[in-house]
């Protein structure tokens, strides 16, 4: 499985405690990616997790996994480990400003096939282009003091028809 080959390059690299995927894999939904990358990577593993409790000093995870009929097993999975997270295992929100910030300005390493000790052979790729977006080129920047800029806000706000 290519998927978990290619995760499992990666992760050698970084040497995660906790490794996260989802519980069914595209595009057919085998839900195999998970198990593999663990069995590659010799570590534990969980299947379909919806609750997660990490105990690092007794280096153990916790979790609630769901299981065919409607039934649900707690089991403790020694660290490192692989979960294959299932709907419902979080509540989602939204990241914050500053982490958004962060996150535009990480350096992302480009590896290669060959960077990761991957054979090319047979490896089709669907990526046909790839580029960057201005995503400044839309901003409006308020400037000046709160009263002004809130009220410059309020103007456009406006202009588009939504009522501040």
């Amino acid at each position: 499985m290519l998927t978990a080959q290619l995760l499992a390059a990666v992760a050698t690299d970084v040497d995660p405690t906790l490794a996260l995927t989802g519980a069914r894999s595209a595009p057919d939904g085998f839900g195999a990616t998970g198990v593999a990358l663990a069995a590659r990577l010799a570590y534990g593993w969980a299947t379909v997790v919806t609750e997660v409790s990490l105990d690092r000093e007794a280096g153990l995870v916790s979790v609630q996994c769901d299981r065919d009929g409607g039934r649900t097993e707690r089991v403790e999975v020694a660290l490192p480990a692989v979960l294959t997270v299932g709907t419902g295992c979080n509540e989602p929100r939204h990241a914050g400003l500053r982490a958004v910030r962060a996150a535009q300005r990480a350096d992302i390493r480009v590896q290669s096939l060959a960077d990761l000790g991957v054979e090319s052979d047979g490896v089709q790729s669907s990526l046909t282009s790839m580029g960057t977006s201005d995503r400044d080129s839309d901003v409006t920047r308020f400037e000046g003091p709160p009263e002004r800029a809130a009220a410059e806000l309020a103007a456009v706000l406006r202009g588009h028809g939504v009522d501040p």
